[in-house]
């Protein structure tokens, strides 16, 4: 609420200063060259707007005054330029369209409409013989008003729409990484227990190599029954081995 009040005196603001200065001879004289100092002060304005880092709690509200400051800008420039080549019957008059449209996309309806009640107030009072010729132009404002607020919901709808597309388009973006780091760890996980495995079966390839010359040297030797007593004592020894071997399995 405080946003738009602000936003409104701004507008006002603009509106007053072109009305000072094209009401008194001493400024009147110079209103070009006011208006020439408006369109650089809205080219300084915007850059620094955009170079400047705004706190996260209050981005918008700066994001909202730092436009607003724009549109007083390019208001004091319009009004000056309009208001000094004969207010309604201007050439430039058409570029009361073009403010009060940019007016109307950047801030509430309510704010819009204070700032295009007042915009018809500067242009009366600064046109001279105001009379019916000028009524069609009056009316032309009318009609483009509702037309305009139309524009502006359908903009902001489609803004709200492309957030929302953004947001899903984020989320997509975080489960595909989510997706790729999972499928990572996991391949991950498959190699080492690819080599943990690979690396038993050598282990007991190994161990197998060792047992068969083993294995053929007592069947050889129990061939004869003496050796008995030392053929169940290697058999001992080599059931000892096999069960250890398992435990590392």
């Amino acid at each position: 609420m405080l946003i738009g009040v602000i936003q409104i005196l701004i507008l006002w603001l603009s509106m007053i200063a072109a009305a000072v200065v094209l009401i008194y001879p001493p400024t009147s004289a110079y209103a070009l060259q006011f208006f020439a100092i408006a369109i650089i002060a809205f080219i300084v304005i915007n850059r620094l707007g955009r170079k400047k880092q705004f706190d996260a709690e209050t981005v918008l509200e700066q994001k909202n005054l730092n436009l607003t400051w724009q549109l007083f800008c390019v208001g004091l420039a319009i009004f000056l330029l309009v208001g000094y080549t004969g207010g309604l019957g201007s050439a430039f008059f058409p570029l009361i369209f073009i403010y009060l449209f940019f007016v109307i996309l950047a801030c509430a309806w309510p704010v819009s409409l204070a700032a295009t009640l007042a915009s018809l107030a500067f242009l009366y009072f600064l046109t001279p013989e105001f009379g019916e010729n000028y009524y069609g132009t009056l009316f032309s404002v009318v009609i483009f008003l509702p037309i305009a607020f139309f524009a502006q919901s359908y903009y902001a709808k489609f803004l709200k729409e492309q957030r929302a597309l953004e947001a899903e388009r984020e989320k997509l973006a975080y489960y595909n990484l989510y997706a790729e780091k999972q499928q990572e760890a996991l391949l991950h996980e498959n190699k080492s227990v690819s080599k943990i495995e690979s690396k038993n079966i050598d282990s007991t390839r190994d161990f197998l190599q060792e047992l068969v010359p083993e294995l053929d040297e007592l069947q050889k030797e129990s061939r004869f029954p003496e050796n008995q007593m030392v053929v169940s004592a290697r058999l001992t020894k080599l059931a000892l081995k096999v069960r250890q071997a398992l435990k590392q399995v």
